[in-house]
């Protein structure tokens, strides 16, 4: 794996030099480190929406369906314990008539949410093709929490497995970096770092540029299309302090 650390540093003097000299000075730089790493993990988001006059019936449609989609995707290979099915919402819909005005109860919608955790690698595409021909009809974000990245049409995101690791590695990369910067600064002052007096993480994200699949805008069944898959870097910001000696 390819480890690159990237550095923005500002100096913030928060003594005068001549508090310096007398070795009670402090220093304080702006760490970044980054970490690349490829993609072991895929989160295939899809959902079952049907409509029927019933509330029951709604019910009952959607999970015809459901385990119509789960049973193509395990006979493609898809463990059950990878398969992640949401409780099923119920919601009322209406018809609209404007002359004369009027509103009225035309049915239930039901939605059912599945998420399955997949290898990686790639290739998410056939899996995406068999669900769509088993019945389901909405792919992204749709009822599910906003902790997931990327747009609304986001119907597949890839991660990583052990994704703290990398966090570490990303967060003593910018350590590495800001001490080594923090060096140069005391130099300039005749002095040398003593220890770190104290640093706190400014910020975390991850960049995943092009890692999602979207629909087509004229929506399904023409499907989602495929984007190209990048590799992952996780970027941390520090803000550290030295004391000098």
């Amino acid at each position: 794996m390819k480890i690159k650390a990237i550095i923005t540093v500002s100096l913030l003097l928060l003594a005068s030099p001549a508090i310096l000299a007398q070795g009670k000075g402090t220093v304080s730089v702006i760490g970044e480190g980054s970490v690349k790493a490829k993609p072991d993990v895929a989160y295939l988001l899809l959902g079952i929406e049907n409509q029927n006059s019933s509330a029951q019936d709604a019910l009952k449609d959607n999970a015809v369906i459901v385990n119509r989609v789960i049973g193509r995707l395990k006979e493609t290979g898809v463990k059950q314990e990878s398969i992640a099915i949401h409780n099923p919402t119920l919601s009322p819909f209406f018809r609209f008539q404007y002359f004369p005005p009027k509103i009225s109860l035309a049915g239930f919608q039901a939605f059912r949410r599945i998420v399955i955790t997949l290898d990686g690698s790639g290739g998410m595409e056939r899996y995406i093709d068999i669900a769509t021909k088993a019945g389901a009809n909405v792919w992204g974000r749709k009822g599910l929490a906003s902790f997931l990245l990327e747009g609304e049409n986001t119907c597949l995101l890839y991660s990583l497995k052990d994704y703290k690791r990398y966090e570490s590695q990303a967060l003593k990369n910018a350590l590495k970096e800001a001490r080594k910067k923090a060096e140069e600064i005391a130099l300039e002052f005749g002095k040398r770092i003593k220890e770190l007096e104290s640093f706190s993480e400014e910020t975390y994200e991850w960049r995943s540029i092009d890692l999602w699949l979207k629909k087509y805008e004229e929506g399904l069944p023409s499907g989602p299309k495929v984007a190209t898959l990048r590799d992952i870097e996780i970027l941390v910001t520090v803000k550290a302090t030295y004391t000098l000696e």
